[in-house]
C-alpha cells in the first residue's frame, strides 16, 4: 500500500468524500517541465493494474502490463494529431509520458483554511497513438506501461551460468535489455532456486520472461514507480487494510469455479549436462581484405551452447583470431589478416551442448477426482532443474489449481494508494464474507466519481 497519511484513510473511506485528479503529460520530453491537466480537462480516467490478464489462465509464472485509458475534453480540437492549430499539433505522437494522479480533499476550504488535497501516483505510462477524429469532441488516448512497449524486442543472450539461481538469470535478463539495477526489484528468495546449467533463448522480451516466470511461479510486472517488479506466487505478510460495507464495498463475493481448475498436476523437471564436443558454428567463405582485419558474429547450429572448447580459423599463419563475445547461441570473433593480399578463410568453433534428461513429479487427490473428473495439468521447463524445489513447485502448483473457491471479487467505492500484491481484508457480513485477499488485479475508474474493482487469491490459512 502506498504510504498515505491518515488524514487521506479518514478522507477516502469517509461517506462522503470529495475525489480530484489532474494528469501530467511530457509533450516536451521526459525531463522537460510537462503540461498538467486537471478536473475541467479530464472527462474520465480508467486505469488497469494487473499481474496477470484478465483473459489468461496460467498458474505457472504471469507476464502483464498495465493501462491508462484517458478521456479528455477536446471541444476545441487540441488533442485532434490532424487540428494545425492545436498548441500540441506536432507533439501528439506515440510514446509521450503521461503520469495520472488521484487524490482526496483531506481539508475542506472554510473561512479560515484553504483546501487540502493529498494525491497518489497511479504510475508511468505512455501513449501508443493520438486516433482522434476531427468531430471527436471527447478524445481518448490509450496507454501502456514500459513492459507493453518493449514486449516484442528480442532479448540479446549471454554465456550459458553454471550453479547460478533464479535471482541471476533474471538480472541478467533485464540488464541485457537495457535496465539499470535501479530500474528493477526482484525478490531476494529467488536465489533459493538453483540453477545447475541456465541460459536464455533469444526470443522477445515477454517470450523470455515467461520462460523465467514460469520456472519460478513468479509475476513479473511494472509498479507505480516504473520499475520492472519480479514478485514470487505466493503469499506472505499481514493485511494493510480492511475494507467492509460501513466504509468501501459495494459488494464481494468468493466465486465457485470448476473450469481451469485440475485434479492432478505434473511437472516434468530435468537434470541437464553437456554432451561430447561436436562442431557448432563452420563457415568457409570470410573474406578477410590484406592488412585489415573483420569482425564476424555467427549463429550456432543447435544451442544452446554450454562450452565452446575451440574456436579457430584456418588460412595462412598470418591469420589471426580475437574472440570477442560469446553467448549459448552465438559467437563474434575478429579476424585478422597480416598478409599483403586479402585471403579468404574458415571459421569454425567445437562446442558442447546442453542436453537434459526429463523425470517427473506429481500430486493429486482422489475425492477431488471422484467431484469434478480427472483432470491434468502439465507443466515443463527446462529451468526446472532441482528435485527438492520442484517438489514445493508441483504442491503449491496443485494447492492453487485445485482450490474450487480461489479468488475474492471486490466492487468498491476505490482507493488509489492501493497496489498489486497488497494483503487487504475483506468483511462483508451482507454476503458473509470474511476473507483475505492478495491482489492482482486492480482497476480504477474516476469520471468526478472514484469506483473500483478488485481481484486476488483469497490467502488460505495453513491447515485450512
Amino acid at each position: 500500500m502506498i504510504d498515505v497519511s491518515d488524514d487521506f484513510i479518514q478522507a477516502i473511506n469517509a461517506d462522503s468524500r470529495n475525489v480530484k485528479s489532474y494528469i501530467e503529460i511530457y509533450f516536451d520530453g521526459d525531463d522537460e517541465e510537462p503540461d498538467v491537466f486537471d478536473d475541467d480537462d479530464i472527462f474520465e480516467i480508467e486505469i488497469i493494474e494487473e499481474m496477470k490478464a484478465d483473459e489468461v489462465w496460467n498458474p505457472l509464472g504471469m507476464i502483464s502490463s498495465n493501462e491508462l485509458v484517458l478521456k479528455l475534453h477536446n471541444e476545441d480540437g487540441q488533442f485532434t494529431s490532424t487540428n494545425e492549430d492545436s498548441p500540441y499539433y506536432e507533439d501528439l505522437q506515440s510514446n509521450v509520458l503521461i503520469k495520472p494522479y488521484i487524490g482526496v480533499v483531506t481539508q475542506e476550504e472554510d473561512g479560515e483554511q484553504e483546501e487540502e488535497i493529498e494525491y497518489v501516483s497511479m504510475g508511468e505510462y505512455r501513449t501508443s497513438e493520438w486516433a482522434v477524429m476531427s468531430t471527436d469532441i471527447i478524445a481518448e488516448i490509450v496507454c501502456y506501461d514500459r513492459l507493453y512497449f518493449i514486449r516484442t524486442d528480442r532479448v540479446d543472450s549471454f554465456r550459458t551460468q553454471f550453479n547460478t539461481d533464479m535471482q541471476a538469470l533474471f538480472e541478467m535478463t533485464f540488464e541485457s535489455i537495457g535496465l539499470e539495477s535501479d530500474e528493477y526489484n526482484i525478490d531476494e528468495e529467488l536465489d533459493d532456486i538453483s540453477i545447475k546449467i541456465g541460459w536464455i533463448p533469444e526470443e522477445p522480451v515477454i517470450d523470455v520472461l515467461h520462460l523465467l516466470a514460469e520456472a519460478s511461479r513468479c509475476y513479473v510486472f511494472v509498479d507505480r514507480d516504473g520499475k520492472f517488479r519480479v514478485r514470487k506466487m505466493g503469499v506472505e505478510g499481514d493485511p494493510v487494510e480492511t475494507i467492509g460495507q460501513d466504509n468501501q464495498i459495494i459488494q464481494a463475493r468468493v466465486p465457485v469455479q470448476y473450469l481451469d481448475r485440475a485434479s492432478k498436476v505434473v511437472t516434468r523437471w530435468n537434470i541437464p549436462r553437456l554432451a561430447s564436443p561436436e562442431i557448432v558454428v563452420e563457415d568457409d567463405s570470410i573474406e578477410v581484405p590484406e592488412s585489415d582485419s573483420v569482425t564476424v558474429t555467427r549463429k550456432t547450429d543447435e544451442g544452446p551452447v554450454g562450452l565452446f572448447t575451440k574456436i579457430q580459423v584456418s588460412g595462412s599463419e598470418d591469420i589471426e583470431v580475437t574472440v570477442e563475445e560469446i553467448t549459448a547461441w552465438e559467437i563474434t570473433v575478429e579476424i585478422t589478416n597480416n598478409n599483403s593480399e586479402s585471403e579468404v578463410v574458415e571459421l569454425f568453433a567445437e562446442g558442447r551442448l546442453v542436453k537434459s534428461s526429463a523425470e517427473e513429479v506429481e500430486t493429486s487427490d482422489e475425492d477431488l477426482i471422484d467431484r469434478i473428473g480427472l483432470k491434468r495439468l502439465e507443466t515443463e521447463n527446462k529451468l526446472l532443474q532441482d528435485r527438492e524445489f520442484v517438489e514445493t513447485y508441483n504442491s503449491d502448483l496443485f494447492n492453487q489449481v485445485s482450490d474450487l473457491q480461489p479468488n475474492v471479487v471486490v466492487d468498491y467505492r476505490g482507493n488509489p494508494a492501493f497496489e498489486l500484491g497488497d494483503i487487504i481484508t475483506i468483511d462483508d457480513p451482507i454476503e458473509d464474507i470474511e476473507e483475505d485477499m492478495a491482489v492482482y488485479r486492480h482497476i480504477l475508474t474516476y469520471d468526478g466519481v472514484l469506483r473500483g474493482e478488485m481481484e486476488g487469491f483469497r490467502v488460505i490459512d495453513e491447515g485450512e
